[in-house]
């Protein structure tokens, strides 16, 4: 069952730390378990088309790196917003939020070779965008949900081929909380001051209008096999 959630009166100091906790949902658990790893690269041995063992041991690799690439983008991006709380107060860690998030992945992404960004079916930033197959298993994540398949246990990796180009992909769902409900609530939800924020960077922000229990998105992870 849904929660509702009045959030109106809240703060401006407590809004940017709920923003903080709510970017951080969904990758600050634990390592993923090798049998949640192990059952995703069974998963994709059994509806491929012959893959070999070293196609699932590698698969296993990239999924288990992919967890890691996760825990340490959410790390970067907190990293970035409790400095800017530091040195600029509230204002400027939203302003972080809005506008360095998609910068902070970047830098990340130069520095490695499996790339990383966070999409929805439900994006704010345009360039975050899932292309169709990370449109495909998000709609299997929420399959997954109707079915009570627990949020946090939604992952995917599978090799697939990309316009010519072999590929790994992962993807790890990010649940609905409390804190999202600042910035991704309904209307009423939404703090004045963090509208107002949205409208001015995100004048077709989409990522509205969920409530607890509801997927907020995921974060996506492929790498190009040479």
């Amino acid at each position: 069952m849904k929660t509702n959630i009045n959030i109106s009166n809240i703060s401006v100091h407590l809004i940017t730390f709920l923003i903080i906790s709510c970017l951080l949902v969904g990758c600050s658990s634990d390592e993923m378990s090798n049998d949640t790893a192990n059952e995703t690269v069974n998963n994709f041995s059994e509806s491929s088309h012959g893959p070999t063992s070293n196609d699932s041991q590698a698969l296993l690799a990239f999924t288990q790196q992919s967890h890691a690439q996760v825990k340490l983008l959410a790390g970067s991006l907190k990293q970035a917003l409790m400095s800017a709380m530091q040195s600029g107060g509230p204002q400027a860690a939203v302003n972080v939020c809005n506008m360095q998030a998609s910068s902070i992945t970047a830098e990340l992404n130069s520095q490695q070779s499996l790339q990383i960004k966070r999409t929805s079916l439900k994006y704010r930033n345009p360039n975050n965008q899932p292309d169709a197959w990370e449109h495909a298993v998000l709609e299997q994540f929420n399959q997954q949900a109707i079915e009570g398949v627990a949020i946090q246990e939604m992952v995917h990796s599978e090799q697939i081929d990309m316009n010519g180009q072999a590929q790994f992909r992962y993807m790890r769902a990010i649940p609905v909380q409390a804190p999202c409900l600042a910035c991704h609530g309904s209307e009423q939800q939404i703090p004045a001051t963090v509208k107002a924020t949205l409208v001015e960077h995100y004048p077709d922000d989409q990522a509205t209008g969920y409530a607890i229990g509801d997927i907020r998105g995921a974060f996506s992870v492929w790498q190009s096999i040479e």
